[in-house]
């Protein structure tokens, strides 16, 4: 028997709407942005992968943001002059 279907509990949806997106990356992450960054970088480039459902909808995983934000994220320095040449 689905133990799923025996208490009545659905799976976690894989998908995250913008305000979850936004929830997700400062929890897990600590970083802050807003519903209206996140679809600025929608239009203009740079943002998390993301789907389209019905012309409006508009959903992202939670490993296509961990992906993203860990592209933004310098790796570990104990100074701010080691981040100078970390662009090569």
């Amino acid at each position: 028997m689905n133990q799923l279907s025996s208490v009545g509990a659905k799976p976690p949806m894989p998908y995250m709407t913008p305000p979850e997106q936004v929830e997700y990356l400062f929890s897990a992450w600590g970083y802050k942005t807003s519903v209206r960054t996140l679809a600025k970088l929608r239009c203009i480039g740079g943002g998390p992968k993301f789907v389209k459902i019905g012309g409006r909808r508009v959903l992202s995983r939670p490993d296509w943001m961990d992906e993203w934000i860990t592209q933004k994220t310098s790796h570990p320095v104990t100074s701010t002059s080691q981040l100078a040449g970390a662009t090569q």
